[in-house]
């Protein structure tokens, strides 16, 4: 079986405005991928799949949660999953700061259309309110294990070795261990580019197949640093 991805940038608008951001999301912005363009994207990449194949279709951003078409466009994936009869698994990249307001919709969604779901919960020391936010989190991924299809995962990322300390000490405080998160310092691309303590940006292995999206529509295919570069000449059309 070979699985496929896309990471489909919903969105530049974010509620935050993180220095490490490689879509250069902010409050200010105010682009969303329409219905129409989403559907054309998920139709080519199920034409390119074949029989027995699996698809995973990764919402980024900004932040996903601010999309007013999320659920019709969580609906539209049980649609293709039942009309081509292929597996679809989805996962929502999130700050987690909209989260307490979604998550009883998005539990509600996924187990009624049976989708098999993970929400990527990021946490790094740019997060508002960090110690509360890390105290949601843990209560959030407690109180959803016993839900089938549905999945907490925690993006947990650092500056540099300071920083780690730091958000390493508050996420033991916060009964956040090791053994449920692999963390990973931050990438210089997008907005960090310049930012000499970071390594460059690595091309996953991960997936048989993936291609990356803007929150046009356009198609980066594997190319994450045209398509970052991309999103920052947004701010300026």
């Amino acid at each position: 079986m070979i699985t496929n991805k896309i990471y489909l940038n919903l969105t530049n608008k974010c509620n935050l405005e993180c220095s490490f951001c490689s879509m250069y999301s902010s409050p200010n912005n105010c682009r969303f991928l329409s219905f129409k363009k989403y559907r054309k994207i998920l139709t080519k990449q199920i034409n390119k799949i074949n029989p027995g194949d699996k698809l995973i279709v990764q919402f980024e951003g900004g932040e996903p949660l601010l999309h007013p078409y999320l659920y019709l466009f969580i609906e539209y994936l049980k649609f293709i999953k039942e009309k081509m009869n292929i597996e679809i698994e989805l996962v929502i990249d999130t700050n987690g700061i909209l989260l307490e307001k979604h998550l009883q919709s998005l539990i509600q969604t996924i187990t009624r259309i049976e989708l098999d779901t993970t929400i990527k919960i990021s946490i790094n020391t740019e997060i508002p309110h960090l110690d509360k936010h890390i105290a949601f989190c843990k209560d959030v991924y407690d109180a959803t294990e016993f839900i089938e299809l549905f999945h907490i995962k925690f993006n947990v990322r650092f500056k540099n070795k300071e920083d780690w300390n730091l958000l390493h000490t508050k996420l033991r405080n916060g009964n956040i261990f090791d053994d449920v998160y692999t963390p990973h310092q931050f990438n210089a691309y997008g907005r960090a580019s310049n930012n000499i303590e970071y390594p460059p940006i690595r091309i996953s292995n991960t997936y048989d197949k993936w291609s990356c999206f803007a929150c046009t529509g356009k198609n980066f295919k594997t190319d994450l640093l045209a398509r970052s570069n991309y999103e920052k000449l947004l701010l300026v059309m």
